[in-house]
């Protein structure tokens, strides 16, 4: 296909219907909910449970009605706020992006957030770049930054087995990782976080600077945990 040819990608915050209806759908089982406890004088179980499952169903539609188009590949990303929302991964092409007003712009390159936003994955041995982990200045400590597993599993448990041996990683219990972060006095254990994304089997690190975020995957290359 021709440049020329390509659709023209969205550049605002577009409504998501479907969530919509879902969260319609539930308060107008809430409603059946008032009606059936009227109509019986009573809150049996399966009434309870209706509810508890209505008012979930709500709450998660309506908390984010939006869905935001990555402004280089086009991927929408539902489950995003109409009006503002800070640094969304794409994850069709892994570029990141803000919200502001409901208009969609490129995060910057040197963006620093007031949260870990910007991942990348973490290697059994960690280089670390130059600097601390939020605003590159001198480093005059470390901190641990912590992730306990939601679950047991084989691959998770081998990991960690394999990681305590090597060092970079302190195996605090079963199922706690622990990285110790550089950072300056300004920073602390909020520079970083770890997550474990369960569909790679991998353990990433999301940091609030996108620019060492960046100098962190460089230094560490392509990481593979099986190998």
């Amino acid at each position: 296909m021709q440049a020329d040819d390509m659709p023209d990608i969205p550049t605002t915050v577009q409504l998501d219907k479907v969530r919509l209806a879902g969260g319609i759908g539930s308060l107008l089982g809430l409603l059946w909910v008032v009606w059936a406890y009227t109509a019986t004088r009573g809150a049996g179980s399966m009434l309870v449970i209706v509810t508890l499952f209505c008012l979930v169903g709500a709450f998660y539609a309506f908390i984010g009605l939006g869905k935001a188009p990555c402004p280089d590949c086009g991927m929408m990303k539902s489950g995003v706020g109409l009006k503002h929302n800070d640094s969304l991964e794409c994850v069709g092409c892994g570029s990141y992006y803000n919200t502001r007003d409901g208009e969609v712009f490129a995060t910057a390159e040197d963006a620093v957030e007031t949260f870990p936003a910007f991942g990348t994955a973490c290697p059994k041995n960690i280089e670390w770049p130059a600097g601390c982990c939020v605003c590159q200045q001198t480093v005059t400590r470390t901190v641990p930054i912590t992730l306990e597993l939601e679950e047991d599993s084989p691959i998770a448990q081998d990991m960690l087995t394999r990681a305590a041996t090597l060092g970079t990683f302190k195996l605090v219990s079963k199922r706690l990782f622990e990285v110790q972060i550089p950072v300056c006095p300004e920073h602390g254990s909020d520079a970083a976080e770890l997550e474990f994304r369960y569909d790679e089997a991998q353990l990433h690190i999301r940091f609030r600077s996108r620019s060492y975020a960046a100098a962190f995957e460089e230094a560490n290359g392509p990481v593979f945990w099986d190998s």
